[in-house]
């Protein structure tokens, strides 16, 4: 529950706890919250006066969560021992507030390990193909065929550390904006000249490698960013490598096309 925990304390600060009824937030105390709005006061104001509050409600969204009825038998399912199949055999329904990590039983977090995210990928996908189910109902058949377009969607973007980072901050409550994300101009004329370069030497496969493996390199040197941002809680940090990184994954696929074409 540490993924749903998260986004509902984050969309209480977002909205200032409007909607909620929480004693210990008067007036002062908020604005006292929004003014300073650093990480550690942050952290312990909600140790301290918010989450003692909202154990109860934790309580009740995890019992919702694990307790759901399968939609062939009536019998209570756990979403956890029965995400994919209830006991008597049929496919469930995708949970509402399922996210990519948790399908994948992965944690929470930019680093994870894409062997068994793969692993796991391809067991599940042999056992939810919609082809094995051309003899079901048609309910099972849809059930099915949700089931394994979700597992599709979660696979291919916790894959990539682009996808996978852009979603962590989306869950979050920080996703980017790249209309309001500014990037440094000396980035983009860097950014430019590589593509002019990648073009001028589009008939030079030796060198057009080369341009390959330098954008790379600093491909790498932005995950690595990235990972140490996340794990020091620094958003600001992760936004602007991601943004790097999204430039630098162009570049890539534009070198990638050119192989492509002189392959024919």
């Amino acid at each position: 529950m540490a993924a749903p925990m998260s986004r509902f304390v984050n969309r209480i600060v977002h909205r200032k706890f409007k909607d909620y009824s929480l004693p210990a937030f008067s007036r002062h105390k908020l604005l006292y919250l929004s003014v300073l709005n650093t990480k550690k006061f942050t952290n312990v104001y909600l140790q301290v006066n918010v989450l003692p509050k909202l154990k109860p409600v934790f309580r009740g969204l995890s019992d919702q969560r694990h307790a759901r009825k399968c939609w062939k038998c009536s019998k209570l399912t756990n979403e956890e021992t029965d995400l994919f199949f209830c006991k008597c055999g049929v496919v469930q329904a995708v949970p509402s507030d399922l996210d990519y990590f948790e399908v994948m039983a992965l944690p929470h977090s930019f680093d994870i390990d894409i062997n068994n995210l793969t692993k796991l990928y391809k067991d599940l996908q042999w056992k939810l193909h919609p082809d094995k189910f051309s003899q079901k109902s048609k309910e099972e058949q849809t059930h099915a065929a949700i089931q394994s377009s979700f597992i599709n969607k979660a696979y291919f973007t916790l894959l990539k550390p682009l996808s996978r980072g852009l979603y962590l901050l989306e869950l979050q409550g920080n996703p980017v904006d790249e209309k309001n994300t500014s990037v440094d101009p000396e980035f983009l004329m860097e950014i430019m000249e590589i593509n002019e370069d990648v073009i001028e030497v589009a008939s030079k496969s030796v060198v057009l490698t080369e341009i390959e493996n330098v954008n790379r390199s600093k491909m790498d040197a932005c995950i690595k960013l990235i990972s140490k941002a996340f794990k020091e809680d620094d958003i600001l940090v992760a936004k602007e490598q991601l943004v790097k990184l999204k430039y630098y994954s162009k570049v890539d696929d534009t070198i990638k096309d050119v192989h492509r074409s002189k392959m024919g």
